[in-house]
């Protein structure tokens, strides 16, 4: 943690000390200060720019540090990234039920969509909806296709864990390296 706030700060030092920013500092010391910039060098005006900026500094440090931080907090305990569904992506070549989905409605096609289903759902006519449904032998078929591909990815979720490097790329704010763990041993 302290080697990170180093080079963030170093890299804030540095961006401000450019040549093409380092001519804006006695105009924007001047604004906050309410002292003219052709006055900054003089005696007596450090103290009136120091009381100026100090607090404008700490204020912006504050609204973004402790800002931006509960907002992600409270993201996080109000579960705001979680979603409110469920949703598995599927490639066109697999079928659309699965251990998850059990009877699916296809109201969409490459022809378009399909008007009477559309309008059964309008209407709240479910049980009129044609749901696709496999046989025992086609869940068989794919549970035994998907059983060891869904293994090997566990298998890979759980080894790279507790790799430190593998846990920060996947960590994001309300997103943590045990989702990837959950949703792994869930399918």
């Amino acid at each position: 943690m302290g080697v990170r706030l180093a080079v963030s700060f170093a890299a804030g030092f540095a961006s401000v000390i450019t040549p093409c920013v380092l001519p804006l500092v006695p105009g924007y010391l001047s604004a906050i200060s309410s002292v003219e910039a052709g006055r900054l060098g003089e005696r007596g005006t450090m103290r009136r720019v120091v009381v100026g900026s100090v607090p404008f500094i700490l204020g912006f440090t504050v609204v973004f540090v402790v800002g931006l931080g509960s907002v992600v907090w409270l993201a996080d305990a109000l579960r705001l990234s979680k979603g409110g569904f469920a949703y598995w992506w599927r490639s066109h070549l697999d079928s659309v039920w699965n251990h998850h989905v059990h009877g699916p409605v296809r109201f969409w096609s490459h022809d378009g969509p399909d008007e009477d289903v559309l309008r059964a759902l309008a209407e709240r006519r479910f049980d009129d909806l044609p749901r696709l449904a496999p046989t025992l032998q086609d869940q068989q078929q794919q549970l035994a296709d998907e059983l060891p591909a869904a293994l090997a990815h566990l298998r890979a979720v759980h080894s790279a864990y507790w790799d430190p490097h593998w846990r920060r790329d996947h960590r994001s704010p309300g997103r943590y390296p045990e989702h990837h763990l959950w949703e792994a041993v869930q399918g």
